[in-house]
């Protein structure tokens, strides 16, 4: 049988020949990649400086953001502080047809207004002295005509209706109210003025006229251009017109 000879000292050198070879290779890749040294901790502070680069950058973006809406906003408010809106009055026909469109004007409230308060006025009377078979639009039309009132023309109006109940009345007529006449500026008053109109009085279930007769007033008044503090008030009477006295008689003649 065939003998081998092993030199121990011969494979022992071999062996750490190859091991210090080895051992020599990783330290140069060390060298070479710090990274590698400490990897997980190494890395994991690489993440948070990226975070924070990220946290930065967006905070950076939001606060651009934020400077764009703020200068938005403003100029949107300095464009509606020089923005102005024209009013129109649009001027309709008997079926609602519009005849013709015009600019508003600013209401003077040191200048009198003869249109609008012969608009009042004759409102008031219609109001005033009218008599429905309805009582809902009764109590309406007594509502309203109390909301044009203060003073002595207040408790006049009050008397009257003590004195001629519309619910009594309607109980078997009602009463149509034509304006005949509208005198403004009496005794050289802006404030002052005479109205005369024509009460028919009708029979509710034949509709047979039972009397007619002529009325005169004088009023007088002041027209305030703003809306009252009472609410109610203010639904009726918005632009703050009020006859302060008023004194009406019968024509026993006609005019």
């Amino acid at each position: 049988m065939a003998k081998f000879e092993i030199n121990d000292q011969e494979q022992i050198n071999k062996v750490k020949s190859a091991s210090d070879s080895i051992e020599s290779s990783q330290n140069h890749e060390t060298d070479d990649n710090p990274d590698v040294t400490e990897i997980a901790g190494h890395t994991f502070l690489k993440e948070i400086n990226t975070l924070k680069q990220q946290n930065s950058f967006f905070k950076k973006i939001i606060l651009i953001l934020l400077v764009i809406i703020i200068l938005a906003v403003g100029l949107l408010g300095y464009i509606g502080s020089k923005s102005k809106v024209d009013l129109a009055v649009i001027h309709t026909s008997g079926n609602n047809q519009i005849i013709s469109v015009s600019r508003s004007h600013h209401i003077d409230h040191s200048i009198n207004y003869p249109e609008l308060e012969t608009y009042f006025i004759e409102q008031f009377i219609v109001d005033a002295r009218s008599v429905s078979v309805d009582q809902i639009v009764n109590n309406t039309m007594k509502i309203r005509a109390f909301a044009y009132l203060q003073g002595q023309a207040y408790q006049a109006f009050k008397q009257y209706i003590d004195e001629n109940n519309p619910r009594e009345i309607a109980k078997d007529s009602f009463i149509e109210v034509t304006i005949n006449t509208v005198l403004p500026n009496i005794s050289a008053s802006a404030n002052t003025t005479q109205i005369s109109w024509t009460e028919t009085q009708r029979a509710n279930d034949t509709n047979e006229i039972i009397a007619v007769d002529k009325y005169t007033a004088q009023l007088t008044f002041r027209l305030d251009m703003k809306s009252p503090d009472d609410t109610t008030i203010g639904q009726y009477n918005p632009l703050g017109f009020y006859i302060t006295n008023i004194t009406w008689t019968r024509n026993y003649t006609d005019d």
